[in-house]
Formats: C-alpha cells, structure tokens, sequence
C-alpha cells in the first residue's frame, strides 16, 4: 500500500469477529510488540473475546473493529475489510487505557495515527476521562503513531513499559 489516505470505519466488535481477531493475536509482530506475549490458546482468546463483546454493554470497556473499503471502480456494493482493532477500557477511576493493533498490510500507512486521533478523542469524549497507552519501548513505530496522534510520555511503568499520556489538543 502506498502513503495515501485511507478511509475507514469503526464498528463494535461482535462474536463474527472472532477470527480476525484470532489471526491479529497470533500474529509474530503483534505479540512480539504486546504487553502480554505469550500467543493465546483458542480457549483463552475466545474467553478474551467473551470479555470485550459482553464488556462493552456494562460501559466499562469497548472494542471497535477498524474497517477500510475496497474501492474496485463501481460505486455500490463496495466490500469491507477488517484493518485492525482498538481497545478502550477503564483502568483506574478517570482514567481510560487505550490500544491498537493492526494487520500486516495496513501498518506504517499513517492508519494508525489517524484511527488513534479520532478514536481517542471519542473515547475521552464520552467517558470523560483521562486516557493512556502503554508502548513496549522497542516498538518505535506504535510510540510515533501516538506521538503524532497528541499522546506525550510520561514516564515507565510496570515492566519497563512507556506510557504515554493523550492531551487535548
């Protein structure tokens, strides 16, 4: 994919989504780059699912599923594709942590930045609240994307992990 702008959409995430998150989960450069990374059986990534699809409707933590279009020339009937996937959720009273991954073809396309940007903004929105990321330090391309998205460090945590704080800009 070249540097161009890419359209997108969010939507929550549902139990059809499982596969394509499965595939994200075990892929080598997304669990090299987590927090957690050891690669998650089918029964551990579905009970995870079961967390994100049925948290979302006690409010205290959202998935959305990031899609992009296929534009093939005609108009109508143009087909989705699932792009990566964002997780929001409370992790302290007025405090929101927030995380993307995304597929292999759709990384280093200035994706990221622009789904962190919007997203960001609209969780801070409706929740009110404050809102981080935790960035494994050798992933400088995830630290750049929310870097650019208004996201500023703020020192380590556990792990040796950077944190980084979203500031309204």
């Amino acid at each position: 994919m070249s540097a161009r702008t890419i359209w997108w959409v969010p939507r929550v995430l549902g139990w059809w989504d499982w596969w394509f998150c499965w595939q994200l989960a075990c892929d080598p450069l997304v669990r090299t780059m987590s927090l957690d990374r050891r690669k998650p059986g089918l029964l551990r990534h579905l009970r995870w699912m079961a967390r994100w699809v049925h948290g979302a409707l006690g409010g205290e933590r959202i998935a959305w599923v990031i899609e992009v279009p296929e534009f093939t020339g005609d108009d109508h009937g143009v087909p989705w594709h699932r792009a990566g996937l964002v997780r929001v959720n409370t992790v302290a009273d007025r405090t929101l942590e927030f995380s993307i991954a995304l597929a292999a073809p759709y990384r280093g396309v200035g994706l990221g930045t622009d789904v962190i940007k919007v997203m960001t903004a609209t969780a801070a929105c409706y929740w009110h609240r404050e809102v981080i990321a935790k960035v494994r330090p050798e992933n400088t391309a995830s630290t750049e994307a929310f870097r650019h998205a208004g996201y500023r460090p703020i020192g380590l945590g556990r792990d040796r992990v950077t944190v980084l704080e979203w500031r309204e800009s």
